[in-house]
């Protein structure tokens, strides 16, 4: 993948997307299932060197796109805590990408939850999302700090809404260590906003107004 801010961009609007499905779920009990399903089936894209083909086309970044404009918009309300989950993705890829021990079981988890998978139909169904659960309780709860996710009680006592949130988190994890891979660091976060909002607008004008972004990944 290419070290750009197109990359950066697009990578941070996925961890946006991800954080605010996390919300929906704690908060609601549900989420969008269409942006759910292109989340979820990013974790398993581990060999794909475009944003695009990991997320099925930039159209399905959209939301995360408007997201992250209206974060920095004047007298715009944001979701404190969308924004800090947002925050705590990026911070748990930092320590990941520290942790090579961590980042060998992640990556044989997902290889043997793909051959799974693949045996049983190549559905992200109850059990899929179930193991990626687990998976994530296995390896990315480990580290420090831990994400604490605030909602509904009932819905965070429930399975399978618990197995939903810890499988959009690892989702979360994957865009940010897209993000870093594209060159994202703690310094273009401060440095770099105002022109990854204006790159976010352009991106997101591109894609209401039906027209080809012809930049490259």
């Amino acid at each position: 993948m290419k070290k750009n801010l197109d990359n950066q961009v697009l990578a941070l609007a996925a961890v946006v997307n991800c954080a605010e499905l996390v919300a929906d779920v704690a908060v609601e009990g549900s989420c969008d299932r269409v942006q759910r399903a292109v989340m979820l089936e990013s974790i398993f894209s581990l060999e794909s060197e475009s944003l695009d083909s990991i997320y099925a086309g930039r159209e399905n970044l959209l939301p995360g796109l408007q997201s992250l404009v209206n974060q920095f918009q004047p007298n715009r309300s944001i979701r404190v805590d969308a924004a800090q989950y947002q925050m705590g993705l990026i911070q748990l890829q930092f320590q990941l990408m520290k942790n090579r021990e961590a980042q060998d079981a992640l990556r044989r988890g997902v290889t043997q939850l793909t051959e799974f998978r693949d045996m049983h139909g190549g559905e992200i169904d109850s059990t899929i999302v179930n193991r990626l659960s687990t998976l994530y309780q296995d390896t990315l709860s480990h580290l420090k700090p831990r994400i604490i996710i605030r909602g509904n009680a009932a819905n965070l006592a429930a399975q399978d809404k618990a197995d939903t949130v810890r499988a959009l988190l690892m989702a979360g994890v994957r865009a940010a260590v897209l993000w870093r891979q594209a060159g994202g660091s703690r310094w273009s976060l401060l440095l770099g906003r105002r022109a990854s909002i204006q790159t976010a607008k352009q991106m997101v004008e591109s894609l209401q107004n039906g027209l080809p972004d012809t930049r490259e990944d």
